[in-house]
């Protein structure tokens, strides 16, 4: 601890140290308690620190020693378990930690680090004993403190990590674009009742000071100037959440990486931003950074897009919106009218995903395209040019698949998943280990095409030696995923469940009927081998089907009726049912309190 000490004040530059645990209106409660006489013995006592960002005030295992007001700052206490450390907690100004101590008289049970630049007032714990045996209302004020925490613990109240402040740094070797800066800041003063705005010409401001300015706003944004500047390293240093900023073309190098490896051992959590013309039509550049960033923290921008920067402060703060879309065939084509319905009510759609036909749907909204565009396409691809149409002898399956992978390639392209312009993610069933593959890298249409290949009626895709199949037989409504992200609020639109599928015949002996009864009497009496594949390959256990409708803030059950896995012909019907079924649940969002999941609300 002797190295933390930075600055212990002095009378005429401070007041007494209690005097400033007075300013502190949460610490009154503790130093209200006390009397003259006691105060005095802790004016003798106490003991300024500042506690660096990433520094360690005492470790998991360590004797108990003293505890710590915190006066400026923040403190975060990390339980071990195993090689991992968890986030059990967060010390804000006004609180005390390490009073476990007092009560316990055993080794710390926790190891606190400072979140960012932390003040800090020491008490040896004999002062503290002293106080608690002599005054028992201070014994009792700790007392509440330390139940209060226990019981959040032991109930496994997750701590809530809402980004407060962001810095917004360049990763490149350059100055940082200061439109991109200010332009995110004024979409995040959309977002909340009071933010506020820290750049280079605020760099003499001292922790206390900085901390005063972050309580009279609800948000804060810190702007660095240039990669690892003491300016730059000091927004990182203050920051719940770090935006690294950077052109499409750039690479990481040596100084960028240590840049990144600093920030992730201050245990921030961090995007990049990768800066695109401002009339680009694809992005690019984001494979260079995946060894640093996961795909959900890559985030495309047109350079003076407001639409792009308001994406980006949503997904920032937890504010964005996650579309997931399920397995259905022709049914999904209520996903089209789903996506024109959030357009239309001016509900932005920030990331998607999907499994099958949702998954080609996701991946061509992720695109960029807009609601026309994605209509366009699927009717000339599903009605136009049926690609389930080019029948084979079915030595793997029954289609042979060469038109389906034409029609992926010729609007996917070459591009990357995680060179869409919107995050999106789609699921496959890996057949060789009998387990989920996410696909959130590669080429888009590979992945589309693994997650559409359902068995029997489209060959399988195979990707490294492993034998891909349709997503829906492990996961038809992957909206577990999409929480997982903890962007914001999960959409579900749900097109694989109340399908008909049934025969108007009672009992029948199939294999007992003639060649030509099933080829001219079956139809409408006995489900086809596309249809019952179709189903087999999309059909969820009905805990799966609990678990994914319940991890959504919105469900949307288009009413589709009779309409089955292949009815590709009835198109617009399919639109204007997802259209509809998303309103309604739009206009129930309106007139609802916030919801969050578990506590959906749903249109059927």
């Amino acid at each position: 601890m002797a190295d933390l000490v930075i600055d212990k004040p002095t009378l005429g530059e401070r007041g007494s140290l209690v005097s400033l645990l007075l300013e502190q209106p949460d610490l009154q409660p503790y130093v209200g308690a006390i009397n003259e006489v006691e105060l005095a013995d802790l004016e003798m006592s106490l003991e300024w620190y500042c506690v660096p960002a990433g520094a360690t005030l005492f470790n998991q295992g360590d004797p108990a020693s003293d505890i710590f007001f915190v006066t400026a700052g923040r403190l975060g206490v990390f339980v071990e378990t195993g090689k991992n450390a968890q986030l059990v907690a967060q010390i804000q100004p006004g609180e005390l930690v390490g009073e476990m101590a007092l009560i316990s008289n055993e080794r710390r049970s926790a190891t606190v680090t400072a979140l960012r630049e932390t003040n800090v007032l020491r008490l040896p714990i004999g002062i503290a004993d002293r106080l608690m045996s002599s005054n028992p209302k201070f014994m009792l004020i700790l007392l509440r403190l330390l139940s209060s925490r226990l019981k959040s613990t032991s109930q496994g109240y997750p701590t809530k990590q809402a980004a407060k402040v962001i810095a917004v740094v360049p990763i490149n070797n350059g100055p940082i674009d200061r439109d991109f800066g200010e332009g995110l800041h004024t979409e995040f003063a959309k977002l909340v009742r009071s933010a506020g705005f820290v750049d280079s010409r605020n760099m003499n401001l001292t922790t206390a000071e900085l901390d005063a300015f972050e309580k009279r706003h609800e948000f804060v944004t810190y702007c660095g100037d240039v990669r690892s500047s003491s300016w730059s390293k000091r927004c990182l240093a203050q920051a719940d959440r770090v935006i690294f900023v950077a052109n499409g073309a750039d690479v990481p190098d040596d100084e960028a990486d240590d840049c990144i490896g600093a920030v992730r051992r201050l245990r921030r959590p961090a995007d990049i931003v990768l800066l695109a013309r401002s009339d680009a039509s694809r992005p690019n550049g984001a494979s260079a950074w995946l060894r640093h960033f996961s795909p959900h923290e890559i985030f495309h921008v047109r350079r003076g897009r407001g639409a792009d920067y308001a994406r980006v402060a949503r997904l920032s703060v937890g504010l964005a919106n996650g579309v997931v879309f399920s397995g259905g065939g022709a049914r999904g084509f209520a996903h089209i009218g789903a996506i024109r319905a959030l357009y239309a009510a001016k509900i932005p759609i920030d990331l998607l995903g999907g499994t099958s036909i949702g998954a080609i749907v996701a991946g061509v909204a992720a695109m960029g395209g807009d609601a026309d565009e994605i209509t366009k396409m699927f009717h000339h691809a599903f009605v136009r040019n049926n690609p389930l149409s080019d029948y084979t002898f079915p030595l793997i399956s029954l289609i042979r698949g060469r038109k389906m992978s034409r029609l992926l390639r010729h609007h996917f392209g070459e591009t990357t998943i995680e060179d869409l312009w919107k995050f999106f993610f789609c699921l496959s069933t890996d057949l060789t280990t009998g387990g989920v593959r996410i696909h959130e890298t590669g080429l888009a249409w590979r992945a589309v095409r693994a997650s559409a290949a359902i068995p029997g009626i489209l060959p399988p895709s195979i990707e490294a030696g492993h034998v891909l199949v349709d997503g829906g037989i492990m996961n038809n409504f992957p909206t577990d995923v999409m929480r997982s992200l903890r962007r914001g609020r999960v959409i579900g639109v749900d097109v694989g469940t109340e399908v008909p599928f049934s025969s108007n015949i009672d009992n029948i002996e199939i294999e007992d009927k003639s060649l030509l009864w099933l080829l001219f009497k079956r139809r409408g009496r006995v489900p086809g081998i596309l249809d019952i594949l179709m189903r087999a390959g999309t059909i969820d256990r009905e805990e799966q089907r609990a678990a994914s409708q319940g991890a959504v803030d919105i469900l949307i059950k288009p009413k589709l009726g009779s309409m089955g896995f292949m009815s590709f012909t009835r198109f617009d019907e399919g639109i204007e049912c997802g259209y509809r079924a998303t309103m309604e649940a739009i206009e129930q969002l309106d007139r609802a309190p916030e919801t969050t999941a578990g506590e959906a609300i749903a249109a059927s």
